[in-house]
This record gives structure tokens, sequence and C-alpha cells, in this order.
């Protein structure tokens, strides 16, 4: 055998080998599906469920006005944010949504308030630019600060020392 021609065949039955080794892996899959009701919840499931959560859990709501302590910021109603309620590494988390990025912050919520841990923030990486980075910016700042809710059918009214958020259950 020439040295080109046994690199080849060494190269090809190195390929075989590794071949079935990954077929031989694949094969070893359970045939027996676990029964739904073996298997731990989901985080939905767990969130819907989570008194940590109560009221605000499992909806999703939508800005349609808001007023801070300097006017009326318009935009929130062109280019809402949508806030929602979650479990996250086993502790109540905001979730809200702007144009550019999502901003998640654990919170404590109470019957009349929600209350930030702005430690565990946490902030999307996608750089905002112009008016979408003051917006991300000034939702940050609003979030900040504890906020008293009320909640009266779909609408979740947020207020804090930075202004007031008006929001509306979304509609799937």
């Amino acid at each position: 055998m020439t040295a080109p021609f046994k690199l080849q065949y060494i190269a090809s039955g190195v390929l075989a080998v590794a071949a079935a080794l990954t077929v031989a892996g694949c094969a070893t899959v359970n045939p027996t599906p676990t029964p739904r009701a073996n298997m731990p919840p989901t985080n939905t499931e767990q969130s819907c469920s989570s008194s940590a959560l109560a009221p605000l859990g499992c909806v999703t709501f939508e800005s349609h006005g808001d007023v801070d302590v300097s006017g009326t910021v318009r935009w929130l109603a062109s280019d809402p944010i949508a806030v929602s309620f979650d479990m996250q590494n086993g502790a109540p988390t905001m979730i809200i949504s702007t144009t550019c990025n999502a901003i998640n912050v654990p919170v404590t919520i109470t019957a009349t308030q929600i209350v930030p841990d702005m430690s565990g923030l946490s902030l999307g990486t996608r750089g905002c630019v112009s008016l979408a980075a003051d917006d991300e910016a000034w939702t940050t700042e609003f979030v900040s600060s504890p906020m008293d809710y009320t909640l009266s059918g779909d609408e979740l009214r947020l207020d804090n020392s930075n202004g007031t958020v008006q929001l509306a259950r979304r509609r799937p």
C-alpha cells in the first residue's frame, strides 16, 4: 500500500467507527415515555399556582398611557411596554419587554405593592440607540423603585415616585 492510500484507508476506518458509536449512542432512547403525572411541573404551571405571584401571575399587561413626574410619556401608548410576572430561579420576577430589550427584576408582591430587588436585575444585551435607549432607561428607572399597584378588571396601574403607568391585559 502506498502512503496516501494507507492514510485514506485509516481515515475511512476511523470515520466508520465514529459513525457506529454515534448511532449506538442514539439507540439507547427510553422507549417508554414518562407519564405527565410523574413529571415535575413546568415553570409556567408553577407560576400559575404560585401564591407569590397572586394576583398578577399568568397575565401579560401592555401599556397604553403614562405620566411621569415631568409630564406625559406618550411613547408608552405608541411603543408600549409589556409587563408580566413569572417565577425565575425560584423567585417572583417582573418581566418588562421594551421595544429594545427585556428587563427582568426579582420582586416581592404584596396586596398593594410590587417591591423590586435591584440586586437581581438583568437587562437584555442588544444595544439600543436614540429614542429606544431613552425609553429603556426611563423604564429601568421606573421599575427600580417600589410600585403601588391597583388591579381593576383588565386594568393594572403602577404608581411610584417616578410616575404612573397604565396597563391593560393583553388579549391573545
